[in-house]
């Protein structure tokens, strides 16, 4: 005689409630979801920081006049995600580091040139 059940009734149904729309659910999960492509990112992040945001600080110095301090904050953002992608860190940590670089380095050419 079976006395505790451990499936489901077919009729059952899982109710879900929507909570609303969370931007940092959604990044979690857009992160999670890249957890098998960790070396596809870490090719992303090492080509797009060594060609593209290591010229950043010299374009803005040499045409802008840039404080050269600028040169400091890309390069240690850069080693930084150097090591975060070296030592093999979660994929959250990984992604995080890598779209903080960019919108900083971003935000230092919009405020340079405009």
């Amino acid at each position: 005689m079976e006395t505790i059940k451990t499936t489901l009734p077919h009729a059952y149904k899982e109710v879900r409630h929507f909570t609303g729309l969370n931007p940092i659910t959604a990044y979690l999960k857009f992160t999670d979801s890249q957890k098998d492509k960790r070396t596809l990112w870490w090719f992303v992040n090492l080509m797009v920081h060594g060609n593209l945001v290591l010229a950043i600080p010299a374009t803005l110095i040499y045409y802008y006049n840039a404080p050269v301090i600028i040169l400091g904050v890309t390069v240690s953002l850069f080693f930084a995600n150097l090591v975060v992608n070296m030592c093999g860190c979660n994929i959250r940590v990984t992604l995080t580091t890598f779209f903080v670089s960019l919108f900083t380095n971003i935000s230092m050419v919009l405020f340079f040139i405009f």
